[in-house]
């Protein structure tokens, strides 16, 4: 007689909040705001970054790509600017963002050519 495999959809969820939203961020207690430099501000982890860093009071210096920002850029570029152009004004955010151009260029002794 074959052993029997319990059914993994009948096992309750040991975790009821595994399927629930991640946890907002903690971040640790400051007496006055900070500044946080976020490198690729344009990518998804970067907006979500800069979105929790802002509704938590600090301001951001947002880093950006010029090709990244161009007219028809590709979704990055389109979702960053719907970020800054929407809910940073809707938020009152937009004092406390500013945008750096960065060149992301590698320069150097390196023979960066067989990466």
């Amino acid at each position: 007689m074959a052993p029997k495999i319990p059914s993994t959809s009948a096992t309750p969820n040991p975790n009821p909040k595994s399927n629930s939203k991640p946890p907002r961020p903690h971040f640790p207690p400051s007496s006055t705001p900070r500044v946080w430099l976020i490198t690729a501000a344009t990518s998804p982890i970067g907006i979500a970054i800069a979105r929790a860093v802002l509704a938590h009071g600090d301001s951001v210096i947002a880093g950006v790509r010029d090709g990244d920002l161009a007219e028809r850029s590709g979704e990055r570029g389109d979702d960053f600017r719907d970020f800054y152009m929407e809910e940073c004004e809707r938020e009152g955010w937009k004092d406390r963002i500013k945008g750096v151009g960065l060149d992301g260029r590698c320069e150097g002794p390196y023979d960066m050519t067989g990466l």
